[in-house]
């Protein structure tokens, strides 16, 4: 799990793509995650035993940072409203004024006991002549010398980040501050200067929030895959963010808005899905009466030439195949979380059947036959994954350069080992399309061109036409084929032909390697690694519900 060797000693090695150069707060100290996105440290042992470990117990304490940045940039996406400025505000103004009376209270308890007396350090110093003078040039000051308190005070009280520099909207601060030095003067020379009560809260929500309608599609559609949740969290935080109202307010000049400020900064194809994502999760909210009585504000806003854009991703160049699979890695040096030879043959696997990662990812060891020296990849949904379309499922040969790296004798290992998958050592595609996009661009370096392992399927399709292959021949490989040419290339024969056109298919000057071969004790131990990583998973996601069921119950209270 997350464990390279390096000389002697094993270090833990985890790929974080979205936290480049950012530093973790773990709960044993920071670590810098490095510009390459990888977090990297060393175990300081050569002891295998010990190193897996300490590696369990990093990779657990990454997981809970994780979580707690999660948390804080969902809440960035809550919008800060002038009503909140002010409400919390006079929180502050009341919880310190408190607290300086609670202080003077103590110290005169103390002096009553004959005890030393603490010196007060508020009623001492003279704060309020300390500030900047008011006026223009002085609020500022002062706003920014408030920068920390500002932020702790709205996510303690409401849960709210404020994003972005301090702004003329946070004057309620400055205000309650110089209000709060004021009142320490006069407590200081004697007088009175009373505590205000804490404010009343500002009311809640009467409908649910954008949080509440995500929850809920979660929970009637369980069988959805992490990547799709993943797209689904963003484009809803996104558009929250933008549009600052919750989901019962939602107009249709707002969903416009947002779909314009898409545009400009993403690919048309990408901006149109963003807005599908958003636009199913609202509407599946609120055909289930979660959200009242009101029209759809999604209802005819789209993207123009979105759905039919041409795909932002571009295929693989020969000679940029020839660099990728030029002298593989070593299996040592594949992280545990990229499925060890999956790394291998993942790439391979798609490069000669255009299949998508998820595909081949969640093939079962019962999806893949082989007869007469020939192996046949039966896609079809199973307890891992289901397929993206009814047109998707489909018996895919396997090109006969794949069989000659010894594919063959890898699927003898895993059934020596007792495996019931084809890629045991996975959790999740991510992982391994995370482990190739980084190891592509060490091979190739980086680009504004889109590529990673979809990228094959724009590469098999076209050396698909090289090889004069038939339309409707490769569409019913890649899994777009309609019904018919399903029934017609699933047959025996059609089988026979499919095979035989399959192996037409070159990559001229791309040398493939054979990857290293498996033996059953390692496929055994990446199978018990990756169940470990499976269930720790899901123990933290049981945490997450568990926390977010306590948060809506806790809402539904304050209701």
């Amino acid at each position: 799990m997350y464990l390279v060797s390096r000389g002697k000693l094993f270090w833990f090695s985890r790929k974080l793509p979205q936290h480049a150069g950012k530093t973790l707060l773990l709960a044993s100290g920071a670590r810098r995650v490095g510009a390459n996105a990888y977090l990297r440290f060393s175990l300081e042992t050569g002891n295998r035993r010990e190193a897996e470990k300490l590696a369990r117990r990093y990779a657990v304490e990454v997981d809970d940072a994780l979580d707690r940045l999660d948390m804080l940039l969902r809440n960035s996406d809550k919008p800060v409203t002038p009503e909140d400025i002010r409400y919390v505000a006079d929180v502050m103004k009341s919880s310190l004024l408190s607290t300086d009376e609670e202080m003077h209270q103590r110290a005169v308890s103390a002096a009553l006991a004959g005890e030393e007396v603490e010196r007060v350090a508020d009623r001492e110093t003279g704060l309020f002549e300390t500030l900047p003078p008011p006026g223009a040039r002085g609020d500022s000051q002062l706003l920014q010398q408030l920068r920390a308190l500002i932020p702790f005070y709205l996510y303690t009280e409401l849960g709210k980040v404020p994003q972005g520099p301090v702004t003329a909207d946070y004057l309620p601060f400055v205000v309650a501050f110089r209000e709060v030095a004021q009142g320490l003067q006069q407590r200081a020379s004697g007088k009175t200067a009373p505590t205000p009560r804490p404010p009343p809260k500002p009311a809640e929500s009467k409908g649910p929030t954008w949080d509440d309608i995500l929850d809920y599609y979660w929970e009637q559609h369980r069988k959805v895959s992490e990547s799709t949740r993943s797209l689904y969290r963003l484009v809803i935080g996104r558009l929250a963010k933008h549009a600052g109202v919750d989901p019962k307010q939602l107009t249709r000049a707002q969903v416009i808005a947002w779909r314009d400020s898409l545009t400009p900064g993403l690919a048309a194809k990408t901006a149109y899905t963003h807005l599908t994502a958003a636009g199913t999760v609202y509407r599946y909210a609120l055909n289930s009466e979660k959200l009242g009585d009101r029209p759809d504000p999604f209802r005819a806003v789209t993207v123009p030439d979105g759905k039919d854009a041409e795909s932002s991703r571009e295929k693989f160049e020969l000679a940029a195949l020839r660099e990728i699979f030029r002298d593989p890695p070593r299996l040592e040096d594949i992280p545990d979380a990229a499925g060890g030879h999956a790394a291998f043959w993942v790439p391979i696997l798609a490069l000669y059947t255009g299949a998508r990662k998820e595909e081949l990812t969640g093939l079962l060891m019962e999806d893949v036959t082989v007869a007469r020296g020939q192996v046949t990849l039966h896609l079809r949904n199973n307890r891992l994954r289901r397929l993206k379309t009814r047109g998707s499922k489909r018996d895919v040969p396997v090109h006969k350069d794949v069989l000659a790296l010894g594919f063959i004798e890898y699927l003898d290992t895993l059934r020596q080992a007792g495996a019931d998958r084809l890629f045991p050592g996975l959790v999740n595609s991510e992982s391994v399309a995370e482990w190739f996009i980084a190891h592509v661009q060490t091979r190739i370096g980086k680009s504004d061109i889109k590529q990673d392992m979809h990228s094959f399927r724009h590469t098999f399709k076209t050396a698909c036409r090289t090889a004069e292959m038939l339309t409707e021949m490769h569409e019913f490989l890649t899994g777009h084929a309609r019904t018919s040419v399903s029934d017609k290339y699933g047959t025996p024969a059609g089988q026979r032909t499919v095979r035989r056109v399959l192996n037409r298919v070159k990559y001229p000057g791309v040398a493939l390697t054979p990857p290293p071969k498996a033996t059953a004790e390692y496929i055994q131990q990446i199978t018990k690694s990756a169940e470990r990583r499976r269930k720790a998973g899901e123990a933290r996601s049981r945490g997450r519900q568990r926390r977010q069921q306590a948060m809506l119950a806790g809402k539904a209270k304050a209701r």
